[in-house]
């Protein structure tokens, strides 16, 4: 083969593999959204709540966790995140709403869900209430889901009132809620036995001093 033969053979495979690269990215985007689809973006399991955040400390033997999610500028803010606490759906969080669940004082592994998932270990003192902002950050091949503690001291406190006054309350529909955590039981159990594996250095964790 003369060397413009291989020049043209040379630029039909750039062109080839950059078709194949751009058909990946597509394939994986698709995929990405079909798993925010089964955990997020499907059905909505929660609606407006019809009363007020309470004002009031949770009762002496529980603790409140607050799951706050402002709007983001841009990424996947449409996708919806499940929250799961002791095997059981406990919110559904999208983009500019704010959710709470009141639980036990003690132990819990929280495990927010979309297209992966995140996890936290909460030790919860009782009559406390804990804040954990809850976001989805989008990147060029997909998006992650992420819940961190927020406390005195932490980053992200200033502007911890500005989020909840400018987020809607809401509250899960039981039934809904319900056939969700049945759903999605069995992929949730082996994302918390995969936990198992991480790295103590790589957890993170809701301490019983973060409440105020």
């Amino acid at each position: 083969m003369n060397a413009i033969g291989c020049k043209r053979e040379n630029q039909r495979g750039l062109v080839l593999s950059r078709y194949l690269k751009v058909v990946l990215a597509a394939l994986l985007l698709g995929v990405n959204l079909l798993l925010l689809g089964g955990c997020g973006s499907g059905l909505d399991v929660s609606k407006l709540s019809t009363t007020p955040m309470p004002q009031t400390p949770p009762s002496a033997n529980q603790a409140r966790i607050v799951f706050v999610r402002p709007v983001q500028r841009a990424g996947a803010g449409g996708y919806a995140v499940s929250v799961w606490a002791d095997g059981s759906l406990v919110a559904f969080v999208r983009a500019g709403k704010k959710a709470f669940v009141d639980l036990p004082a003690g132990k819990h592994l929280l495990l927010a869900v979309a297209a992966n998932g995140d996890v936290l270990e909460a030790d919860l003192a009782p009559g406390k209430t804990y804040f954990v902002h809850t976001r989805l950050v989008s990147y060029y091949m997909g998006s992650s889901v992420f819940i961190d503690p927020m406390h005195q001291g932490h980053e992200n406190w200033p502007q911890l009132q500005g989020w909840l006054d400018n987020t809607q309350l809401t509250e899960l529909i039981p039934v809904e809620a319900e056939e969700w955590t049945r759903r999605y039981a069995s992929d949730n159990a082996r994302r918390l036995e995969r936990y198992k594996s991480r790295p103590i250095a790589d957890r993170k964790y809701i301490r019983p001093e973060f409440g105020i």
